[in-house]
């Protein structure tokens, strides 16, 4: 009932959306209830389209269209992110659908809910995309997450810069735009590892300009300027850089500041930490174990899984990187892959080679399953790291 008069508006006042509804019911015509609370319904799909043909009939494409527009901006704001979009693209404005994903794409984000981000970017055409510069960032994001080559992410990061230089008219929110751009450049410069002050410059000016309430790319920033720090010989200016970014999440939910945390793993691996390491990851597993945060979830195995495998753990190894496996469609991908490294190197050291093999070849047809290519080099060398142990 909310919806429908959401919809009709002030067109017809004197409608009663609700007794309407509970008169189909009770007659039974047609109608199918969902829910207990009676607040959704489903129309026999020949009522629908009956129903369909005669508001063609009755109405113009203009009249129409303004009903999908207030159904998109009634969907948009309960959360029903997929069906507002529909709506706004069957009325004819982009420019709604286009703020719905400005407005929940952080949000998505920082739930790591990557598999519904690419699913409402996907419902948008490669032109709408290519035009806003919020569209291009979700799609760097995601591209980034399935670890495509670094120059199509790039590519794409420097096409947005392109449109926020031209946002004139929208100077705080070309600022934050640009801040969100500098994170990835920051990303981009940490893992070339050539000029580590550059990349501490680059999280800087990210962090200055991007808002509070932008809880996963202000992580990343964070990571990135920790992570040059320590590339450059300042171990306890990278830990310090963590805990600074953790005291700006003061009272903010558990997963967002577990994840923070979590990320100090990172550092510790690359220091060699490894008795610091299973706090750390056990706080961000079990964070993401109970938000159902996936990215989190699955790098909270991996660190104990490589812990464990470190120390000859073998079958607490086991019991983290089969946890990654099962969960590889959700996870990311790199977490996947490289908790199947740790899984065939298990079967390995129990002298299995065959099942050792049977983990990348796991690995390998997973990076096939979700396309990426951008991954294969990095199985590819682990594939003849394991030859060689295998004595091939």
């Amino acid at each position: 009932a909310p919806l429908c008069e959401a919809v009709i508006g002030s067109a017809a006042p004197e409608y009663d959306s609700r007794a309407c509804l509970d008169w189909l019911d009770a007659n039974e015509l047609f109608t199918l209830t969902l829910d207990a609370q009676g607040q959704w319904y489903r129309y026999h799909h020949l009522f629908q389209e009956f129903l369909l043909e005669q508001l063609k009939a009755r109405s113009d494409a203009e009249e129409i269209a303004a009903l999908h527009r207030r159904a998109s901006a009634w969907f948009a704001r309960h959360g029903h992110l997929e069906e507002a979009l529909r709506h706004a693209f069957a009325g004819q404005d982009t420019a709604a659908a286009v703020r719905v994903m400005v407005e929940h794409r952080h949000a998505l984000g920082d739930a790591e809910d990557w598999q519904r981000l690419e699913r409402l970017l996907g419902m948008f055409s490669a032109e709408t995309i290519a035009s806003y510069p919020d569209l291009l960032l979700t799609q760097a994001s995601l591209i980034e997450l399935g670890r495509a080559p670094r120059l199509q992410v790039k590519e794409t990061v420097e096409r947005a810069a392109e449109l926020v230089a031209q946002m004139a008219d929208e100077p705080a929110r070309a600022a934050q735009l640009s801040g969100e751009i500098d994170t990835f450049r920051a990303v981009e410069a940490t893992e070339s590892a050539i000029d580590p002050e550059h990349a501490v410059a680059l999280a800087q000016r990210a962090l200055a300009a991007m808002p509070r309430s932008w809880h996963f790319v202000r992580e990343v920033a964070w990571l990135r300027m920790a992570l040059a720090h320590q590339m450059a010989g300042r171990l306890s200016r990278a830990y310090s850089t963590l805990v600074e970014g953790q005291l700006e999440n003061v009272g903010q939910d558990g997963p967002v500041r577990m994840r923070l945390t979590g990320l100090r793993c990172f550092v510790m691996w690359i220091a060699g930490d490894l008795r610091a390491i299973p706090q750390a990851a056990e706080q961000m597993r079990a964070a993401g174990e109970t938000q159902h945060h996936p990215e989190s979830l699955g790098w909270g195995h991996y660190f104990l899984a490589s812990v464990a495998y470190a120390h000859n753990d073998l079958a607490t190894a086991e019991a983290h990187a089969r946890a990654v496996e099962d969960m590889r469609y959700l996870s990311r991908p790199v977490t996947a892959l490289q908790s199947a490294f740790i899984y065939a190197l298990i079967c390995q050291a129990r002298g299995q080679p065959d099942q050792a093999r049977q983990k990348l070849d796991l690995a390998f047809e997973y990076l096939r399953e979700i396309r990426s290519s951008g991954l294969v080099p990095l199985a590819q060398a682990f594939q003849a790291e394991l030859a060689a142990r295998q004595g091939d």
